[in-house]
């Protein structure tokens, strides 16, 4: 489960999911320096369209995103409060949290697997 927080979301930005996931996503590889700019072209081919699903209520799934927002909200209290969180901080800060999930490792280093293994 990587993640890249987004702070301060409006209604109107959900117009373009696609787009704000996706930039998001793309940003927060970036900034822990997974991928480069030609990674960049194959990343935003292969998510061209997001497809939002449910957990199935997956205990595990559920449990693990309300781990991550009580940690998110302390981080984001931390910066300072929204308007001075840096969303891909928080995001490396998060990635780089055991988690109990995957055998207690660690989200940044499970993408970085993974696109090794596209290469």
């Amino acid at each position: 489960m990587f993640l890249r927080p987004m702070v301060q979301i409006f209604c109107s930005h959900l117009a373009d999911f696609n787009a704000l996931f996706t930039d998001g996503f793309i940003n927060q590889l970036k900034f822990d320096q997974l991928i480069d700019d030609h990674q960049e072209i194959e990343i935003r081919k292969l998510y061209d369209k997001i497809v939002l699903s449910n957990t199935d209520n997956d205990k595990r799934v559920i449990g693990s995103m309300n781990d991550y927002v009580y940690n998110l909200k302390f981080m984001v209290a931390d910066d300072g409060g929204i308007k001075n969180a840096n969303p891909n901080m928080i995001g490396n800060l998060l990635n780089s949290t055991p988690m109990k999930a995957i055998n207690y490792g660690f989200s940044i280093d499970r993408m970085r697997n993974e696109i090794k293994n596209q290469e």
